[in-house]
């Protein structure tokens, strides 16, 4: 299926709901065929409509076939597993980020195979993930957290993923005096300009100060720098 807006049309393998998933295909819409049980029917339609629309079979009374059913609009071709399936289900009941270690006991192996799980929920645009200081915890993307009518965990999320990641960057310059942004990009896992850019929100509220110039530029505590001034000014005298 092409890029574009998706609408899940139910009930659509006949009737009205057919209606209604041809006249938005025919204005540039990709559609989602849905049915209970009519799965010969849905099939069907989508040999004659072409590439885009395909079918998934639920019932939307059924909290799971609607996690299903948002999950397989956003991968079309590919059914979840049950432990994909399992997983979904868990962020949506708990509404809270979902760890490996407890992931791993929801779908009963090891924690090998059930980061492989996923992270494969995470390449196909389901989920997010951060490593926080014990493990990686998985949450929904913010479009899927609203399609699916859940609280989006993003915000939050990335709030505190950026005081983890300034906790991190402090730490290391209380242990070694100072940082570069190559070592807060390797710390934080970021690319180059987003260590920057978080040096230069800690430098603006005064937790540190930059050394040097380009490549040769480093950070320090703040408190730090002022003692090596008066320092310096002091063995002039």
């Amino acid at each position: 299926m092409a890029s574009g807006p998706v609408a899940l049309v139910t009930g659509s393998t006949s009737g009205i709901g057919e209606a209604v998933a041809r006249r938005l295909l025919a204005q540039g819409t990709r559609v989602v065929l849905n049915s209970v049980s009519s799965v010969d029917a849905g099939r069907a339609l989508v040999a004659e409509l072409g590439d885009d629309c395909h079918y998934v079979q639920g019932d939307i009374s059924i909290d799971a076939d609607v996690t299903r059913l948002v999950a397989e609009r956003d991968i079309p071709g590919r059914r979840l597993s049950v432990d994909e399936l399992l997983l979904l289900n868990m962020i949506v009941r708990t509404q809270e980020p979902l760890g490996i270690g407890r992931a791993a006991g929801i779908i009963q192996r090891m924690e090998g195979p059930t980061r492989a799980v996923l992270d494969r929920l995470a390449e196909a645009g389901l989920l997010d993930s951060w490593d926080d200081r014990r493990e990686r915890v998985y949450y929904f993307t913010s479009q899927v957290a609203r399609s699916l009518g859940v609280e989006d965990l993003d915000d939050g999320v990335a709030a505190e993923h950026a005081g983890e990641r300034e906790r991190k960057i402090l730490e290391h310059v209380g242990l070694h005096g100072r940082i570069t942004r190559s070592t807060v990009a390797e710390l934080c896992g970021l690319e180059g300009r987003e260590a920057r850019t978080v040096l230069e929100k800690l430098v603006r509220r005064g937790e540190l100060v930059v050394r040097g110039e380009k490549r040769g530029a480093y950070y320090e505590r703040a408190g730090a720098a002022v003692m090596d001034d008066l320092g310096a000014g002091g063995s002039g005298e």
